[in-house]
């Protein structure tokens, strides 16, 4: 695509614009409010006198809901429209983190957890159905992109600039900011709910107003379609998978035992670790520029996929081996940096070619589907690798021992080798000659 930056921000609506920015502002909030866990919840954990197990519990009961109600958020976005469906996903995001207003008890941050994660998981899907609808199809690699940006920047200020937020108004005064933020992005979308967006093809078309029955029993089959979409078709299997190992693993590290294992691992004060940590977010953000250069530059997808991952696999045995011998703090952070960039590449890459083999009127379930596979990863990754660092204790109470971490990371590591080999196995073909999935 030869089209200049500049020239694909002309023409649009303003309105079109307008509300992309407050979709863009939701999308950026669900990414601190999803990668928060790696900051608040261990702080909390050492003042509160909870185990490593619990709060990687804890942390994985956001993604249960955010992950497990991808589909079926996508298939109501295919058939409401991605504005109604993230207006409402928002204000229960706005009640889930107004329950941490009252106190820091295991049960209140489980509840706000879950009902974070299931108001939030809205906007994975919505944003994107939103970027189908109302942008070109020429566009999309770069609009995906540049939504993983921002995206991403979200993960960066949820780490080092999240944690002296924290240390300077408290969590309550964190989570009040959050409660607030919800509930004027919620209201701006509610109030645009009826504009329309679609510039070549609409969605679905669902139930006549008012057969609720019927239309549940419509998003209950959009969501079957999606099982259909990913078993059936080889190509949309593996770079689920991919897309799947990729994300478990970079979240897990970003999002909840950075910190904690580059101090252990290290020795560097938790300032300094959060920092570094902060690094792997700076890569995902730069990622997302390269995946979209890769989707829209690469019609090949085993040729795409192994010129992400070869890199990206031998970045984080380097992450491992540096884990392990000790070395300082930035040497971490730098190589965290390379794991960044080639995960955002990964998942950039992932939801274009997801979206590239399905109908436009099946994007949102086949995205949601797809993610909802991750964040099942996503939960496998966080609850076991608690469970392993637990087994690991270190002579403070609230640390652990680096071997812990090595253990439970290394069982990441293998599963992204693990894509790397089946990409280097699989056929080689482009999306265009690709048969499409059919969409009923």
């Amino acid at each position: 695509m030869k089209q200049s930056r500049a020239s694909i921000f002309k023409g649009k609506p303003p309105y079109i614009m307008l509300l992309f920015c407050a979709l863009l502002l939701g999308y950026f909030y669900s990414s601190v409010q999803r990668i928060s866990s790696g900051v608040l919840l261990p702080h909390m954990g050492k003042t509160l006198g909870f185990s490593a197990a619990l709060i990687g519990f804890l942390s994985s009961l956001f993604f249960y809901t955010y992950g497990c109600t991808q589909n079926i958020w996508g298939a109501v976005s295919d058939r409401v429209g991605p504005l109604r469906s993230c207006a409402v996903g928002m204000a229960m995001a706005a009640i889930g983190s107004s329950l941490l207003l009252i106190a820091p008890t295991p049960l209140l941050i489980g509840l706000s957890r879950i009902l974070c994660g299931l108001g939030l998981a809205a906007f994975f899907t919505g944003i994107y159905i939103y970027a189908a609808l109302a942008f070109p199809v020429s566009e999309y690699p770069f609009w995906v992109g540049f939504v993983q940006v921002v995206g991403n920047l979200g993960t960066v200020a949820a780490v080092a600039p999240l944690g002296m937020l924290m240390d300077a108004i408290g969590y309550r005064g964190v989570f009040a900011i959050f409660t607030l933020w919800a509930l004027i992005v919620s209201a701006v979308l509610w109030t645009s709910r009826n504009r329309p967006i679609a510039r070549e093809k609409k969605p679905a078309q669902g139930a006549p107003h008012g057969e609720s029955a019927q239309i549940a029993r419509e998003t209950w089959n959009d969501v079957k379609l999606g099982y259909r979409f990913i078993a059936g078709h080889r190509s949309l299997s593996l770079v689920v998978f991919t897309w799947a190992a990729v994300s478990a693993a970079v979240i897990t590290l970003q999002g909840l035992w950075g910190v904690s294992w580059i101090a252990v691992s290290s020795g560097a004060t938790e300032e300094v670790a959060r920092f570094w940590t902060t690094w792997v977010s700076m890569g995902l953000v730069i990622g997302a520029i390269c995946g979209s250069r890769v989707a829209s530059r690469t019609a090949e997808v085993r040729k795409g996929l192994l010129l992400i991952m070869l890199p990206l696999s031998l970045a984080w045995l380097l992450y491992m081996l540096c884990s392990w011998i000790g070395c300082p703090a930035y040497v971490l952070g730098t190589i965290g940096f390379a794991i960044g960039v080639g995960s955002s590449s990964c998942m950039v890459f992932s939801i274009s070619t997801v979206k590239s083999l399905v109908p436009i009127s099946r994007a949102g379930v086949a995205i949601g589907t797809g993610q909802m596979l991750l964040y099942l990863a996503v939960i496998v990754a966080q609850w076991g690798s608690g469970a392993i660092i637990n087994l690991f204790p270190g002579e403070t109470k609230g640390t652990y021992l680096n071997s812990g971490f090595l253990l439970a990371f290394g069982v990441a590591v293998l599963m992204i080798w693990l894509s790397v080999y089946l990409a280097w196995r699989m056929p080689a073909f482009s999306k265009a000659e690709e048969e499409p999935v059919r969409a009923g």
